[in-house]
């Protein structure tokens, strides 16, 4: 998905407020092997932040942290094309030395062993972005391929984590009700970084208009995602 954030108004342009085009969600192979070079894509399509995958439910916490490790190391090597996102301050300056800004998402909640103290941890390690579930039901939220179930109450504390900890909650992935449970909880902007509307496709991934105005209730935005199955064809 990519956003230009702080609108080019003119309640913006008073305060001086850089924009940024942000990719809220790329893939990288996640493997601790993967040449951050890849992130030269970004670079040339002048992307200003982009949040990388480092990890879903299916893979283990000791591949995550594998992945996380390597990613930041690649980063920090090379201080002249990227930056690690650690704060949102950060964005202003990496812009400022044009260089990438970079941040990493999970995809879900598996790696979190059901303890929300876990959630300022991964923060630490650079995650900015995190979903509750990778398109299965586990013990915080519904996935978008199982069956419809509330969030649960250990979801209840994880949003409470999340929120605390400044990450950004993303709901793609997640089943229809554990989503609207998550923007109804959230004290935080909403984001469905890469789920289309329905009315684009019918797809399980996409969102209908409730979730949609869920969404920009709580001032969170929703990303077009250009995979074919999520968008109806012409004919």
């Amino acid at each position: 998905m990519n956003v230009t954030t702080a609108p080019n108004t003119s309640a913006n342009r008073s305060r001086h407020r850089p924009t940024f085009t942000w990719d809220a969600h790329a893939c990288l192979p996640l493997d601790p092997k993967t040449p951050i070079s890849l992130l030269d894509n970004y670079v040339a399509g002048d992307v200003d932040y982009v949040c990388v995958n480092v990890g879903m439910d299916m893979n283990s916490v000791a591949h995550i942290l594998r992945v996380i490790a390597a990613f930041r190391a690649k980063i920090a090597a090379h201080p002249d094309k990227y930056m690690q996102i650690e704060r949102f301050d950060d964005l202003a300056i990496a812009k400022s030395k044009g260089l990438l800004g970079v941040g990493f998402d999970l995809e879900g909640s598996v790696m979190l062993q059901d303890m929300p103290e876990m959630v300022p941890v991964f923060a630490k390690l650079g995650v900015k972005q995190i979903h509750f579930a990778y398109n299965r039901n586990n013990s915080v939220a519904g996935g978008c391929h199982d069956d419809d179930i509330p969030l649960t109450a250990l979801g209840h504390a994880m949003v409470r984590a999340v929120n605390n900890s400044g990450m950004i909650m993303d709901c793609s992935h997640t089943g229809r009700q554990s989503s609207l449970d998550i923007m109804r909880a959230s004290t935080k902007p909403v984001v469905f970084s890469h789920a289309n509307p329905k009315v684009l496709g019918g797809h399980e991934r996409c969102i209908d208009d409730e979730q949609i105005k869920a969404c920009a209730d709580t001032g969170g935005v929703i990303g077009i995602c250009g995979f074919q199955r999520f968008i109806k064809s012409p004919n």
